[in-house]
């Protein structure tokens, strides 16, 4: 008898807006690694799942997390500056700031949508069953694949897909 639970490596790869990303998931090692924007990232979340750290867009990534399946709070530093986000599964939505910039997106993980502002740019997103993600943010072009992760992980990680 074969047991199949949650995929152990996922990827998110393509263009995003301005850039593109080539991102590793690991769910056994709790990391992120690859390359956004032309800069190395490798982040990793420690054992009790409480701190995300490590480099991203060659600055430091220090987040405190609170995480439960409904609920997933980020709060502490990426990109250079503040960041604080939210993300609320039975409400499908997904708040905060980055920079000082407001975040204020809707989603549905089974119609598979993001849609709303992310630091005065609009962002439209639609994440086929092959795991094709297309769309805009920012008015520009959205063109990439995830294999494994669904847009949870795209939310949870949202300061690597943007600057």
């Amino acid at each position: 008898m074969t047991i199949k639970g949650t995929p152990q490596f996922g990827w998110i790869r393509g263009q995003f807006a301005a850039g593109s990303a080539d991102l590793n998931f690991n769910r056994r090692q709790q990391t992120v690694t690859g390359e956004s924007f032309g800069d190395q990232v490798s982040i990793s979340t420690n054992a009790q799942g409480s701190a995300v750290t490590g480099q991203a867009h060659s600055q430091s990534v220090d987040l405190k997390q609170q995480w439960s399946p409904q609920l997933v709070k980020l709060d502490g530093w990426a990109n250079g500056a503040r960041y604080q986000m939210t993300i609320d599964y039975d409400r499908h939505q997904a708040t905060g700031n980055a920079a000082g910039q407001p975040i204020h997106l809707n989603f549905d993980l089974q119609q598979g949508f993001v849609k709303g502002q992310s630091g005065g740019d609009g962002v439209d997103l639609k994440l086929s069953n092959e795991g094709q993600l297309t769309g805009q943010m920012g008015g520009q072009r959205v063109q990439a694949e995830m294999v494994n992760l669904d847009l949870g992980h795209l939310l949870s990680h949202w300061y690597l897909v943007t600057r």
